[in-house]
């Protein structure tokens, strides 16, 4: 699957843009702060609802606007056409379609199109709150596992019912509810990150080795909560409700649930020392960029074929050998889209040339 044409309105720099991609994607030069990752963003939000940058949806209005409006074209690999589009107003209104049919809920349209974006910020996957490394998982399992979405929706929903049950004084029947419904959808969503994790460590460690052959070795753990292994899904589940239970009195004090998925984390190191706290920041970058490029071959062993990579300057400290042997590993698998200030990097070579100024795009 790959993006044919997008259009958009009121969307950041862009008052009205519209472009048409050949299936090996493009190149957008251009200096910074000139609207290249705008661009980029504008492709990530048609393909998964939400910007890469971790943007609320309404900040991406333009100035003086009211609501924005994306729309595309996807076509497969044999030849079908889909369209998509989705549209956000300031009171954070969604207007989701597909083939210009109205879809209800965003868990029903994502997972059209999967993308990856590679960008400078991927430090913050290594540097950053546990909450970044679990958004890193949720983004790949949600493209892979059609029941993961909905679990993660509930999970959260039940979860924010036992929170408002703990500072509000309910009764402990409903907080039963709750937790069994937690405990339900978190397996769920425990076991595909834990999966993920099993993959991730092994391939991480070959792709960091290609990026920074000279380093040590490096390591990735999933931090469960609660911790339990995963042999059983009623004894992770009965582990699970018992801990909610024994920490009701704790929860109701601070007002918050502090076991369970939403508190889980992928634990990185290198050298058995965690990288963010002994690594260079050359490494944590590598590493970053090793994480990445293992979730696309996650995509790829998951039966996805094809997909849309965004690369936000990400190669920017990289020298030219590695930029050489790390370039066909993307555009071989995909549509790639390269953001830089460049008008022709050294070893990337892709036929369409955009040059971005001031909120307007120029083909070179």
């Amino acid at each position: 699957m790959y993006l044919h044409d997008i259009i958009f309105t009121n969307f950041r720099t862009y008052s009205q843009c519209a472009l048409t991609f050949p299936k090996e994607g493009a190149l957008i030069c251009g200096d910074n702060g000139s609207g290249k990752t705008n661009l980029l963003e504008a492709i990530h939000v048609l393909c998964t609802g939400r910007s890469q940058r971790g943007a609320k949806r309404s900040d991406m209005i333009s100035f003086n606007s009211d609501v924005f409006r994306i729309e595309g074209t996807f076509i497969s690999d044999i030849g079908k056409n889909e369209q998509a589009g989705i549209g956000v107003s300031r009171d954070n209104k969604i207007a989701l379609s597909r083939n210009n049919i109205p879809v209800a809920s965003l868990a029903s349209w994502f997972g059209h199109t999967p993308v990856v974006s590679f960008s400078p910020e991927d430090l913050n996957l290594i540097y950053g709150s546990p909450l970044l490394r679990r958004q890193f998982c949720d983004m790949i399992l949600c493209a892979t596992h059609p029941d993961y979405l909905p679990a993660l929706i509930a999970y959260r929903h039940a979860l924010q019912n036992r929170n408002h049950c703990l500072t509000n004084g309910a009764d402990g029947s409903l907080l039963d509810t709750y937790e069994e419904l937690m405990a339900a959808h978190g397996w769920t969503i425990a076991l595909c990150r834990f999966d993920l994790s099993i993959f991730l460590k092994e391939q991480c460690a070959a792709n960091y080795m290609l990026i920074a052959p000279l380093d040590q070795a490096i390591s990735i753990d999933y931090k469960s909560s609660p911790s339990s292994d995963f042999s059983s899904a009623g004894t992770w589940k009965n582990v699970f409700l018992t801990s909610l239970q024994k920490s009701r009195l704790r929860d109701s004090s601070l007002g918050q649930t502090f076991v369970g998925p939403h508190r889980d984390d992928l634990i990185c190191r290198l050298d058995n020392r965690l990288i963010r706290e002994f690594g260079s920041q050359g490494q944590c970058r590598s590493f970053a960029l090793a994480l990445r490029l293992s979730s696309v071959r996650f995509l790829k062993a998951s039966g996805i074929s094809a997909m849309v990579f965004l690369v936000d300057d990400a190669f920017a400290e990289l020298d030219d050998e590695r930029v050489k042997r790390l370039y066909p590993l993307l555009v071989q698998q995909g549509q790639l889209f390269i953001a830089t200030p460049a008008q022709k990097p050294e070893g990337i070579d892709l036929a369409m040339r955009l040059k971005v100024s001031s909120g307007e795009i120029l083909a070179l």
